[in-house]
């Protein structure tokens, strides 16, 4: 996977994770790496979405 695959993986997990859809993000999971899972946590508690949050951090949806 290059670069621009890995950047569309995580805005296609950081907008399931807005939109709420735990299935999305329990497929995409394993493609994203810890830094990545930390900058949308970071984006998410900033925008006060406290469910996007919990998804995020939890090991499964």
């Amino acid at each position: 996977m290059d670069k621009s695959d890995v950047w569309s993986v995580n805005y296609a997990v950081e907008a399931a994770a807005m939109e709420g859809h735990v299935d999305v993000i329990n497929l995409l999971r394993d493609r994203y790496d810890r830094d990545s899972i930390q900058d949308a946590v970071e984006k998410a508690k900033n925008a006060g979405y406290n469910n996007v949050v919990k998804l995020l951090t939890n090991k499964k949806a």
